[in-house]
């Protein structure tokens, strides 16, 4: 939908509902962020134990994972926290908030009575989605592009899922499917 017809540059309302400024954007397509990975050293070792007992939103299962979970609603994330004092952060929107929630955690466990640090924030991966609004032909894809790409069938997934998941927890909890 066309928007500011009097306005000199052509906008168009995107995925998110927001204008897409066709002068940066000439496809019109604009990825929307979905997920941002991030790490950072807390530069102290931990009590992953004393953590899961003193904090809320903690989990600690040692025999299933060696990290405690611990979850925030604002920005709404997780963080994978590890007795070497890393700790990975999932679920921001943004780098921003990645690295607000990123010290959240760490003002979390400073408040746990650990000499928390806060060194080495660095973004590990981003994931964002767009319509861009034809198929795309996944096997002419990888095809047309083997070096840099490959195809799994959903079954052939699963099974590889299934492989990695019984090496290290026990059940697959998630399959990701691109459909």
């Amino acid at each position: 939908m066309m928007m500011g017809e009097g306005s000199s540059s052509r906008m168009m309302m995107g995925e998110g509902s927001e204008p897409v400024d066709h002068a940066r954007h000439p496809s019109g397509i604009v990825p929307t962020l979905q997920n941002i990975v991030s790490t950072v050293n807390l530069e102290c070792k931990l009590d992953l134990k004393a953590i899961a007992l003193q904090a809320r939103n903690a989990e600690y299962n040692p025999k299933r994972f060696a990290a405690v979970i611990m979850r925030i609603r604002d920005p709404k994330t997780t963080a994978l926290i590890f007795a070497s004092g890393k700790m990975v952060c999932t679920g921001a929107k943004s780098e921003q908030s990645s690295k607000l929630a990123a010290r959240k955690y760490a003002r979390i466990i400073q408040k746990l009575g650990f000499p928390a640090k806060f060194k080495d924030f660095k973004i590990q991966n981003i994931v964002a989605s767009c319509d861009v609004k034809f198929p795309i032909r996944l096997e002419g894809l990888a095809f047309s592009h083997g070096a840099f790409s490959s195809v799994s069938s959903p079954l052939s997934l699963y099974d590889s899922l299934n492989k990695l998941n019984s090496m290290f927890c026990g059940s697959v909890n998630f399959l990701l499917l691109i459909i």
